[in-house]
C-alpha cells in the first residue's frame, strides 16, 4: 500500500498508525494485491506516509492520512472482505494537539 502524499491537499487529514496482516494466498501475488489497494486508497483519498514490512506479530506497518474516520472504517472492511488479510488502524496524535488535549482536558 503506497501512496503519495500531498501534504497541502491532506492537511487536515488525520494520521492512522495501521498493523496488517497478509493472507497467505496473497503471499506470492503482491503486485496484484498492491496494485487493487492502491486503486482503493486513491478512491478514499487515503494517502500513505510510509510502509513497512516486518516479521512477527503482523505482516506490515503503515502511516496513513485519512481524510476521515469512516474512510478508515471503509478501507478496513473492504480489505477483510476482499480476502486480502486484516488491519487494525490506531489514531494517531502529534505532539501539539496533544498538548492541546491537555490543556482543554486541565480546563
Amino acid at each position: 500500500m503506497a501512496a503519495q502524499v500531498d501534504h497541502e491537499t491532506k492537511s487536515n487529514a488525520m494520521k492512522y498508525v495501521v498493523l496488517g496482516s497478509i493472507n497467505p494466498k496473497w503471499a506470492d501475488a503482491p503486485d496484484e494485491r498492491i496494485r487493487q489497494v492502491h486503486a482503493k486508497l486513491d478512491q478514499l483519498q487515503i494517502a500513505v506516509d510510509a510502509v513497512y514490512y516486518t516479521q512477527g506479530e503482523v505482516d506490515f506497518v503503515e502511516i496513513l492520512d485519512v481524510p476521515t474516520a469512516e474512510a478508515m472504517l471503509a478501507l478496513s472492511l473492504w480489505y477483510m472482505t476482499e480476502g486480502y488479510g486484516h488491519l487494525r488502524s490506531m489514531p494517531a496524535f502529534d505532539m501539539a494537539t496533544v498538548q492541546a488535549a491537555l490543556a482543554e482536558a486541565k480546563r
